[in-house]
């Protein structure tokens, strides 16, 4: 997945508690996952600024020259290789 598709996840390393601090989300605790589920920016996968983020696909065109080495996708290493 591209790094800002992996921003809008949620980072399995987060935990969360839905409770009297965060009223706000007790009555979203139960949907399913619609757009109201989406997780808060505080709790977001922040990508390559992971020390768990891998590479998975490398080469594009960067202003209109291809590079071999410029990164385009990856993944969470913390599940494995997909």
């Amino acid at each position: 997945m591209t790094e800002q598709e992996a921003k809008e996840k949620w980072c399995p390393m987060i935990r969360f508690q839905i409770g009297p601090d965060n009223a706000a989300w007790q009555g979203v605790a139960y949907t399913n996952r619609g757009e109201e589920m989406r997780p808060p920016e505080s709790v977001r996968c922040i990508a390559s600024d992971c020390m768990m983020w891998r590479w998975s696909i490398v080469g594009a065109t960067v202003n209109g020259v291809y590079d071999d080495n410029y990164p385009v996708e990856g993944y969470c290493g913390l599940g494995g290789k997909p």
